[in-house]
């Protein structure tokens, strides 16, 4: 399972997600923004303005590492 993180495309106080790639179904352009369409539904609004740049980038990314508590 590769997870990746991606940035929301508020110029402000932008959001981070943590995304499983193996739950995404498909891109989109809307109004010079790319979406990310999971199985779920949700839909992640990017900050990529190109769907080759964004499939670069999801193809490319390493994947995201959860640091662990500790274990004492």
């Amino acid at each position: 399972m590769k997870m990746i993180m991606i940035e929301s495309w508020h110029t402000r106080d932008p959001k981070q997600w943590i995304v499983n790639v193996n739950q995404i179904t498909h891109l989109e352009l809307d109004d010079g923004c790319v979406k990310i369409v999971l199985n779920c539904g949700s839909v992640l609004r990017t900050k990529f303005t190109d769907v080759g740049y964004a499939v670069d980038y999801i193809q490319r990314a390493p994947s995201y590492s959860f640091t662990g508590g500790n274990n004492d």
